[in-house]
């Protein structure tokens, strides 16, 4: 019988980045937090109007977020997507021929990328992160954004 597969990769790293198998979901994460971006065509009617969460003029709401504070939502624009190759934030990867989306490093579906206090899974049913220490966490997929507890 072959050895199982350890589906787990712990990153030291500062700050490290991924994106879903899909190409849609886009994750950063540091030793303490991880937040994603809303796939397009996102089911939209878990997620808090802008008007509630956002600042006057700071764009609609486009990520969340878990870290010690618990999850939270983040207005405007998430700035420049990409997990390439060779690069420090996907430094995790190396070694690992999972092959690339779009130019960008992917965490396979059913892998999990872990922080000393965060870690992300991949899923065919999306993204699911969670702060180690608070057990609160969330999932993002085409169907929406759930909050979880671990």
């Amino acid at each position: 019988m072959p050895a199982p597969i350890d589906t787990s990769i712990e990153t030291l790293e500062e700050y490290s980045e991924f994106v879903s198998p899909s190409g849609r979901i886009f994750c950063g994460m540091t030793r303490n937090r991880a937040w994603c971006t809303f796939p397009d065509g996102m089911d939209r009617s878990s997620i808090p109007p802008a008007t509630e969460v956002c600042a006057p003029d700071s764009g609609p709401v486009g990520s969340v977020e878990v870290s010690p504070t618990g999850v939270n939502f983040h207005c405007g624009d998430v700035g420049a997507i990409g997990a390439p190759p060779n690069r420090p934030e996907t430094r995790w990867a190396d070694g690992h021929n999972f092959g690339l989306v779009n130019g960008m490093v992917t965490l396979p579906y059913g892998w999990t990328l872990a922080a000393p206090r965060v870690y992300c899974v991949s899923a065919e049913n999306g993204v699911n992160c969670v702060h180690v220490t608070t057990e609160e966490g969330f999932r993002v997929a085409r169907a929406g954004v759930t909050q979880v507890r671990a």
